[in-house]
């Protein structure tokens, strides 16, 4: 053995693990509210009669930058008798009212804005955590 390496002192140790995410429940509202915000500009978009369009910026393995648009559907549609939307978390939609219905009614887009603000509100209270958790572990499942 070296002299260097004999003034060390070896041990038999292992690396604890970090964990640099926020505990599910925080980092599933995040993104639920961030998917809120998104809803809500879309929304913007069609009071405006401008189309919201939003990217994403990616690094490749070689460095170079790449923005990209990013592929968003909207939760709501209109129809004769007024504007439906459904809370989605991935491509399940939350059960959010009585007997496990999952959509709502409004008259405009912009009682539409005030009502996903409320949800948005209630997200973050941790009142939703139960079905965001219902949702996220279907779909796992598949």
């Amino acid at each position: 053995m070296s002299t260097m390496l004999a003034k060390l002192k070896f041990v038999v140790a292992t690396r604890p693990v970090r964990s640099t995410t926020k505990p599910t429940n925080e980092s599933r509202r995040a993104k639920m509210s961030a998917s809120i915000d998104e809803q809500l500009k879309l929304i913007q978009g069609e009071i405006a009669g401008k189309p919201y369009t939003a990217t994403v910026t990616k690094k490749d393995k070689a460095g170079n930058v790449k923005t990209t648009p990013k592929r968003l559907r909207g939760w709501f549609w209109k129809d004769a008798s007024g504007v439906f939307c459904e809370v989605k978390y991935g491509p399940t939609s939350l059960k959010l009212g009585a007997d496990g219905k999952s959509a709502f009614k409004t008259a405009s887009y912009d009682e539409l804005v005030k009502t996903l603000k409320l949800v948005q509100t209630a997200v973050t209270a941790g009142e939703l955590d139960a079905q965001i958790t219902a949702a996220a572990l279907s779909r796992r499942k598949k």
